[in-house]
């Protein structure tokens, strides 16, 4: 199926096919810019008139919807954008569900934080007003304003050590053994310990003491350190000492949170966790994604069950005390059976942080090519049992997010013990401090509080591209931390 859009307002077609893939999907949407083309698809037309109000007027085929929506302050250029695109985001999606019977839990919301939006509502308005705009305005069904009231409640605790002058420090490895078949993270193939990483920990260091330079010469304070990939345990112990004695250098981390991400079994070894412990590294993330050997051969992953249960005893052992493991609901040829073996074995083993992704499949994923997939609603079945067999385990769920083309319009949900909530996750997804990342890859944000708004920063994804721009990225992220010091809430 396709789709063309008609509209007065181009800048927001982007909402409007966001709205339209709720219903269906990974489909063809274009936008109607007067080019002749050859069986363009279904016309959907959106048209909004803007004066003192908004009034968005959607129509497809026989059906159509008109949404009328307050212009809350005209001057501000960033609210009257926020209100128009709520209000077409509205009209079209309660245009499709005249005549589209998909599950929308999530109404028309498409962002990445709706705790995010249900925080921000709960404090103008009062939990019970921002249930009812979750309702009402959104769309939004009892089971997922819960799950969202519920999030926003166990973070409370964690807000107040946000702050202007406070910033996370991210770093990252974007190299990996070998690609799973679902990732579209684009990292490089190598071997473990490979020399050619040298060579990316030069410029890595170079970068991380630029920014260590910003931070003293800022008054900003690390909050929390995290290591990701990729796969930050290809790394050698020789060459993992040299990254985290430079940080033990520079980082005062008593009492930080310090996560690396040691998510493949088959990189991992006692000296090299030594190493992490011996460098003040709190918590680990040992992420099997499920524990059914058949699906991890499928997906490229080189490991067994059995040796991520031997990862995860050697990590006690050796004295961790905080660990995440991953699991991902709707892996193909996977049954709910086969989920509900996976979250028994994991659960078992004890973490202290489970998180359950519901799979999303991007255009540069191997799967997502295949065409193969697991049924929506045995997916939704998952994150279910996922969510009932946490909650019986003593797991509160402390942070979400949703993606682009995420399964069954589903989300992703860190699970944790009452005492082992990651502070870093919060201040990532919730958007409350400025995060300082460095690595190729990688994506630098800083809040502008007086101003409402973020800006962010991207390091080329290009490994060669990110050495030979280094200076120029330091450069702009330097700017913006000032910029972002200096916004007044």
């Amino acid at each position: 199926m396709k789709f063309i859009i008609e509209t007065n307002l181009p800048g927001f077609f982007n909402d409007i096919a966001e709205e339209i893939r709720l219903f269906y999907g990974k489909v063809l949407i274009s936008l109607d810019d007067g080019t002749e083309i050859a069986d363009p698809g279904e016309k959907v037309s959106v048209f909004c008139d803007i004066g003192e109000n908004i009034v968005c007027r959607s129509s497809c085929g026989e059906y159509a919807y008109t949404e009328n929506a307050i212009l809350e302050d005209p001057s501000n250029e960033i609210i009257r954008k926020k209100n128009i695109r709520k209000c077409i985001k509205k009209s079209v999606f309660r245009l499709f569900k005249q005549f589209n019977a998909s599950d929308t839990p999530w109404g028309s919301l498409t962002g990445v934080r709706p705790t995010k939006l249900y925080r921000e509502l709960y404090t103008r308005f009062g939990e019970d007003r921002a249930s009812m705009i979750f309702h009402t305005e959104y769309d939004v069904s009892d089971e997922k304003t819960e799950l969202a009231k519920e999030i926003m409640k166990a973070q409370g605790p964690f807000l107040h050590k946000a702050g202007q002058h406070r910033a996370d420090l991210y770093i990252n490895i974007p190299f990996c053994v070998s690609k799973c078949l679902y990732c579209s993270f684009p990292s490089k193939i190598l071997p473990i310990h490979s020399p050619a990483l040298n060579g990316y920990l030069d410029v890595l260091l170079e970068e991380l003491n630029e920014c260590m330079r910003m931070v003293r010469e800022n008054h900003v304070s690390i909050g929390a350190v995290y290591i990701g990939g990729g796969t930050p345990s290809i790394l050698s112990e020789e060459q993992m000492t040299r990254l985290l004695s430079y940080l033990n250098e520079s980082v005062s981390l008593n009492g930080i949170e310090f996560t690396v991400e040691a998510g493949r079994p088959d990189t991992l070894s006692y000296g090299l966790l030594k190493v992490l412990k011996n460098h003040n590294v709190s918590r680990l993330s040992i992420n099997p994604q499920t524990m059914n050997d058949r699906t991890l051969a499928q997906m490229n992953r080189l490991h067994t069950g059995e040796d991520i249960a031997e990862a995860f005893r050697m990590c006690r052992e050796i004295g961790f005390d905080s660990i995440n493991m991953d699991l991902i609901a709707g892996l193909p040829g996977e049954e709910l059976e086969d989920f509900r073996d996976s979250i028994e074995k994991v659960i078992a083993l004890e973490p202290d942080n489970i998180t359950v992704h519901a799979l999303t499949l991007k255009k540069s994923a191997a799967l997502f090519q295949s065409g193969s997939m697991c049924d929506e609603n045995i997916i939704k079945e998952m994150t279910e049992l996922g969510y009932e067999k946490c909650r019986e385990a003593g797991y509160i769920p402390y942070y979400m997010y949703r993606q682009k083309y995420i399964s069954g319009n589903l989300e992703n949900i860190g699970y944790a013990k009452q005492d082992k909530i990651c502070q870093y996750n919060i201040d990532m997804m919730e958007e409350t401090t400025n995060i300082l990342a460095n690595g190729a890859c990688s994506v630098s944000k800083f809040l502008y509080s007086g101003e409402n708004r973020i800006e962010r920063v991207f390091n080329p994804k290009d490994i060669h591209t990110y050495y030979e721009k280094i200076g120029q990225t330091i450069l702009e992220k330097e700017n913006r931390l000032k910029e972002s010091l200096s916004s007044k809430a």
